[in-house]
Parts: structure tokens; C-alpha cells; sequence
């Protein structure tokens, strides 16, 4: 696998239609590749998804997966402040940015980077089916052909 994927797997409010205001400029500067999916759980912790990636799981993670602009350190330093990951400390950072393979629903496989969640999720519920849009109810948006990219 890349160590530095050109990918980014989005699964909850860095997904545009639950960004933050403040990481909207960000956010519309990626471009959607499509729907995809990773191995592991997805938990609700109230104001956010919480999600624990895992290759030996059965379940999936749902998200949308887009290509990474050519200045991509930039911006995932903007996203990593967001998701509260300090790549000098991973071990005290509530999200962790790593990477790991998603599989798009047309089949193909892309490396991409994920925030996977650092802390426990004991008490947290899971979210069914590992959908964050569709256990909030959102429609899933199509973007512009602009905004799209082509593998």
C-alpha cells in the first residue's frame, strides 16, 4: 500500500453536507470518485461517527471516497487539526490518520487515508449497516461533473 495515498475515505461530518463551516472551502477542493466502503465498525458518539477500521471485520464502514488536490499536505493539515490528530503524537490524538484500502461499489480498490478513532467505544451504539448519511437520514448528493474525478 501507498504510504501516502492520494485518496481520502470520508465516512461522517467531513462528508459536505455534515462539514463544519469552517472546513467547507476545504472540503469542496477534493473531487468525488465514489462511493465506497472499508472494513470495520461505526459508532455514534452524539456530534460525530466514531469509526474503528478493522481487515479481520465482516462489517463495513459506508463513505464516499475523493482525490486529494495536488497540494494534499496542505490541506489534510487543515483536516487533521479539524479531527484533532497531531501527527508528532498519535497516541494522544482523539482521530488518527492512517492509511487503508477501500473498495468502491464498482469493485475497484483504492489506497486511501481514513480518521480512525483512538479512544474506547464501550459505551457508544453502533451505527446499523456502518451508513453515517443514511442512519442521519441525508440523501446521498451527486456532484457536479466538475467536481468529479475519473480513475
Amino acid at each position: 500500500m501507498d504510504s501516502r495515498p492520494r485518496y481520502l475515505f470520508l465516512y461522517g461530518t467531513l462528508m459536505p453536507e455534515f462539514a463544519p463551516i469552517s472546513l467547507r472551502r476545504y472540503v469542496r477542493r477534493l473531487k468525488y470518485v465514489g462511493r465506497g466502503r472499508i472494513p470495520g465498525r461505526l459508532y455514534d458518539l452524539g456530534d460525530y461517527p466514531a469509526a474503528v477500521p478493522d481487515d479481520s471485520a465482516t462489517s463495513r464502514i459506508v463513505g464516499i471516497i475523493y482525490a486529494l488536490p495536488a497540494d494534499r499536505g496542505r490541506l489534510l493539515a487543515h483536516l487533521d487539526r479539524y479531527e484533532g490528530f497531531d501527527p508528532r503524537a498519535p497516541d494522544r490524538s482523539l482521530f488518527v490518520r492512517h492509511p487503508c484500502r477501500a473498495i468502491l461499489d464498482t469493485g475497484a480498490v483504492l489506497d486511501t487515508w481514513v480518521y480512525a478513532y483512538r479512544r474506547s467505544t464501550e459505551n457508544a451504539p453502533l451505527i446499523p449497516g456502518g451508513d453515517y448519511r443514511a442512519y442521519r437520514g441525508g440523501a446521498v448528493p451527486r456532484p457536479a461533473p466538475s467536481q468529479r474525478f475519473r480513475l
